[in-house]
């Protein structure tokens, strides 16, 4: 009789274990099953924000279209691709790259638990570069990020300088096409002729070697100025509004071919007809001195005794 109660409580206890695990089992599956119904099938994690930092020239409106593709629709036909989870920030920020060579870098950030951050960094376009194989943009490191055409509306609107390299040096993207203090001195030569000096000239420079460091602006009236980088600009501004005003008159501008910066303490300067007006401009700066050094000269004794007998 012992025996047959040991084994009743025996199947009893049995009985309920497999209770108490088919309730754990139960319980597990069905809280996995809330997990997943919550992480991947319902709204809780539907991205409903999308917030871009960082543009300056890249319109918010054209980044989004790059990213819409990547938060709409479905995966396997059941799985919203809007789930801040299942975005792929790669693909983002593949696609924005592609997209616009003006941006440098991109970072996607996830903000739970529905808000997706997108964070862009912009290069800083500079100058227009026409090499042998094309016009590129260049950044603030002087490097060609794309390729472009001058007179299109948006390189237009940026109102960059434009160097054009008589040696038609072939330019690949991402190359560093110039030294950046050269871009520096190109961009300043731009502004102080603007705003220093009355000579309007055109937006495009000229260069007929990267190696000399020359550059040639052209006026709108025609003629051109030399520049060189070995001197300031400052100075150079300062030889170019000192001959214009002492030398040349503004009816003699538009027969000029060039005025010639490049040297410390000295201006040339060509008409087209070719007559040496620096020939003539030293002779004329010669005889000045002689003049201002004549009264400035101690007097002789001869000329004391004539001013005593005019006395």
């Amino acid at each position: 009789m012992i025996y047959k109660r040991k084994k009743r409580l025996n199947v009893s206890r049995n009985r309920a274990r497999g209770f108490l695990q088919f309730l754990f089992w139960f319980a597990a599956v069905a809280f996995l099953s809330l997990v997943i119904y919550v992480l991947f099938f319902s709204s809780f994690l539907a991205v409903t924000s999308v917030v871009i930092n960082g543009t300056r020239n890249v319109s918010q409106d054209s980044i989004l279209e790059q990213i819409n593709p990547e938060i709409s629709g479905q995966i396997w036909k059941s799985i919203n691709k809007n789930n801040l989870l299942l975005v792929k920030k790669s693909n983002i920020q593949k696609n924005i790259l592609e997209k616009f060579r003006l941006i440098r870098s991109v970072k996607v950030q996830r903000k739970f638990p529905n808000k997706l951050e997108i964070v862009v960094t912009e290069r800083t376009p500079t100058m227009l570069f026409q090499g042998a194989n094309g016009c590129f943009i260049l950044d603030e490191n002087a490097a060609a990020y794309d390729s472009a055409n001058p007179t299109a509306e948006e390189v237009v609107r940026y109102n960059l300088p434009q160097l054009n390299d008589a040696d038609g040096k072939n330019i690949n993207l991402g190359d560093v096409v110039l030294d950046s203090d050269y871009v520096t001195y190109i961009a300043k030569v731009r502004e102080k002729i603007q705003n220093d000096a009355e000579v309007p000239i055109e937006n495009t420079f000229q260069t007929p070697s990267l190696i000399s460091k020359d550059i040639r602006a052209k006026t709108q009236e025609g003629w051109e100025i030399y520049f060189n980088e070995s001197l300031s600009v400052d100075k150079e501004i300062e030889m170019l509004n000192a001959v214009l005003a002492k030398t040349i008159d503004k009816n003699q501008r538009l027969d000029l071919e060039y005025i010639d910066l490049r040297i410390d303490n000295k201006v040339y300067y060509k008409f087209r007809d070719g007559t040496p007006e620096e020939a003539a401009r030293l002779a004329a700066s010669a005889a000045e001195q002689a003049v201002k050094d004549a009264a400035t000269a101690p007097a002789s004794p001869s000329d004391n005794k004539d001013e005593k007998k005019k006395k």
